[in-house]
């Protein structure tokens, strides 16, 4: 899941931009830390403590090395210029602290560090703070480049981190869409086959009705059919015997003639030979009806047995499809019982992705706190230098003053002490250094950018460098 954050312009100076989370800090933050960083030290030590407050303040300004904006490519000679000069006055201070140093020594070394202060009295209390600024201002700035270099290996870190949370984000999403559109699949192929299940039972209990309901009606018929051919076995039997038992009867036939007197004779005790015949054939008649009968029923019991016999077949055959049928029921059940398993690790799955999900909304609400708060302090940053900026033209209006004072009053010194050296000069048999009066021109005519360090001859070239550095 990507991390979009709506673009915000946040105005810092002449700066227009802003940072996005995932991003390398831009110079601009650390042009807006450092500067922020360094004029706060001014802004601490803007209290008027002396007369030489003001060019104090300005000389600091010059000698604060601008570590965040890279822009001319002399900063590392700069920063070890200004280094060298800190451990100098940092070890005069230590002296004079511990008494091994003359305060003549270290305002010496100040004086050096800060040309501008040449020809100006500054008190002891004054020296002893602009070098504990100088070391404090030392210190701040180390500290300043390590936390820059922390913020930079911080934003490295979360670069990274942020491209794997998306990346892993990206992976999420993939095994989600695939892991519903297999669950999706599983559901229909579930419904799909439970609905053919459905039918094959319905079609089995249909097929398995039909085969009861036509078994017992075989069975019953077969049944009175085995009744009626026994009854006809068994009156075939009796008319077989009967027919036997009149041939015997009629092969032992013998016309006796009773020893009887005339007059006793009867003729009840012989039979016609035509009547014999016509018993003889109603008889044979009756036998071969029966044996017709029998030969029908023989008929009827051959076909009945064929029809058992397609009835065992197809009762066999019946067998087989329900067996089929079970072995698909359970391989369905089987199947159901798998995707069911699938199902719920699906389900389970997509709770993980849930909760990881919820996860890094949290964290990404976390980075956007981060962000809003990061936002602010640049405002706040971005306000203080515009403070910084207003009080930094005020003091140079107060600093541009004060040279008109300083040259004003060294005019006058000037006229004073030249009007003593033309009165004295034949009384005495000294002789000023003729050095002297240069060096002290030059260093009379020597001005200095309170913001580059830039060395300048006259006030006017000073002030209109002053105000292309503050643009710039």
């Amino acid at each position: 899941m990507a991390v979009s954050i709506p673009e915000m312009s946040l105005e810092n100076g002449n700066d227009d931009s802003i940072v996005i989370l995932g991003a390398s800090p831009p110079n601009s933050m650390n042009e807006s830390f450092s500067v922020g960083t360094s004029i706060s030290l001014i802004q601490l030590e803007a209290e008027p403590v002396s007369n030489g407050e003001s060019e104090i303040t300005t000389n600091k300004f010059r000698n604060t090395p601008n570590s965040a904006i890279e822009r001319n490519g002399d900063i590392e000679g700069h920063s070890t210029f200004s280094s060298s000069q800190v451990t100098m006055d940092k070890t005069f201070a230590t002296k004079f602290l511990l008494g091994q140093v003359d305060a003549n020594v270290l305002q010496k070394s100040v004086i050096q560090q800060f040309p501008s202060l040449n020809g100006s009295h500054i008190a002891m209390d004054d020296v002893m703070k602009l070098s504990c600024l100088v070391e404090e201002h030392q210190q701040l700035k180390e500290n300043l480049e390590k936390t820059n270099q922390i913020m930079r290996n911080q934003f490295s870190v979360l670069q990274e981190w942020q491209d794997a949370v998306k990346t892993r984000m990206l992976e999420k999403n993939a095994l989600n869409n695939k892991l519903k559109e297999e669950l999706a699949f599983t559901k229909t192929e579930n419904e799909r086959l439970n609905t053919d299940l459905k039918a094959l039972k319905q079609k089995l209990e249909e097929t398995v009705s039909t085969f009861n309901a036509f078994e017992i009606s075989a069975k019953k018929e077969i049944s009175d059919m085995n009744m009626k051919l026994s009854e006809n076995n068994a009156i075939i039997q009796n008319i077989s015997a009967e027919n036997e038992r009149l041939q015997l009867e009629k092969a032992d036939f013998v016309f006796v003639q009773k020893n009887k007197p005339e007059n006793s004779f009867k003729p009840e005790d012989f039979m016609k030979k035509s009547e014999h015949d016509l018993i003889v054939k109603e008889l044979n008649r009756k036998t071969s009806d029966l044996l017709a009968q029998n030969l029908e029923f023989e008929d009827m019991k051959k076909v009945y047995k064929d029809e058992l016999d397609c009835l065992k077949v197809n009762l066999t055959a019946a067998e087989e499809l329900h067996k089929e049928m079970r072995n698909t029921i359970s391989t369905l059940n089987t199947s159901n019982t798998e995707n069911c398993k699938r199902v719920e690790d699906v389900s389970k799955k997509l709770k993980v992705v849930q909760d990881e999900n919820d996860l890094l909304k949290a964290q990404v609400e976390i980075y956007h706190k981060d962000f809003l708060m990061e936002r602010e302090a640049r405002e706040k940053l971005a306000t203080e230098k515009d403070n910084i900026l207003s009080e930094l033209q005020l003091l140079k209006m107060r600093n541009k003053q004060l040279i008109d004072d300083t040259q004003q009053r060294l005019k006058t010194v000037g006229q004073t002490n030249a009007f003593g050296e033309s009165s004295s000069a034949s009384n005495t048999n000294s002789h000023p250094p003729k050095s002297a009066s240069p060096e002290a021109e030059n260093q009379k005519n020597r001005y200095y950018c309170p913001i580059c360090n830039l060395e300048l001859k006259t006030l006017r070239l000073l002030e209109q460098h002053i105000d292309i550095c503050l643009k710039d």
